[in-house]
């Protein structure tokens, strides 16, 4: 099942934006095929996936959406409402929102506009509505730890460049006191 662009209903896009942001930002979901033979070939594999690397309570609403096929309204579009159904229907909607966001802020830099109001997050990655024109991160927590990370990083930036300075300075005065002596 592939989601397009057009099956995006707007009285359903709050729900949608949550559930694409059931799995975390940084990570690139593993495809599983939703055909019979697959389904029931892989479905033991695929329980040792979600055991693995989105243990319960790590992912405690990830896991309601999988494990309760046909609960969701944004899932009951599955023509076979399967674990694996709802999780491909998860990670396709999780794509197209992010493809939007991603898409949007490119046309608006390379066409010096605003940016659109859906937006990824600065530092946690997840999907937002940004409140203001300048809000580049979900919350106030994640823009916090945005500027500490770009303070750290300026820290660090200015320790190796002073350092290299002093290395300089000294071996210019090495250099002097050479020249001095000769």
């Amino acid at each position: 099942m592939h989601l397009q662009v057009d099956d995006v209903d707007l009285p359903m896009a709050p729900y949608q934006l949550a559930i694409a942001n059931l799995l975390p930002g940084d990570m690139e979901p593993p495809n599983f095929r939703t055909d019979a033979y697959t389904v029931a070939a892989e479905a033991a594999e695929f329980e040792q996936f979600l055991d693995d690397r989105f243990p319960r309570e790590k992912f405690p609403e990830f896991r309601r959406e999988v494990d309760n096929p046909g609960r969701s309204p944004v899932l009951w579009g599955c023509t076979a409402p399967s674990k694996i159904a709802c999780y491909q229907v998860i990670v396709e909607i999780r794509r197209m929102w992010r493809a939007a966001a991603s898409v949007g802020r490119l046309i608006a830099v390379m066409s010096n506009d605003r940016l659109p109001l859906l937006r990824i997050c600065g530092f946690c990655q997840k999907l937002f509505i940004a409140g203001r024109n300048n809000q580049m991160t979900c919350d106030k927590k994640c823009g916090s730890a945005l500027r500490w990370r770009r303070k750290r990083a300026k820290a660090k930036e200015y320790e190796l460049n002073r350092e290299l300075n002093i290395s300089r300075k000294d071996r210019q005065q090495k250099l002097k006191k050479k020249g001095a002596v000769k």
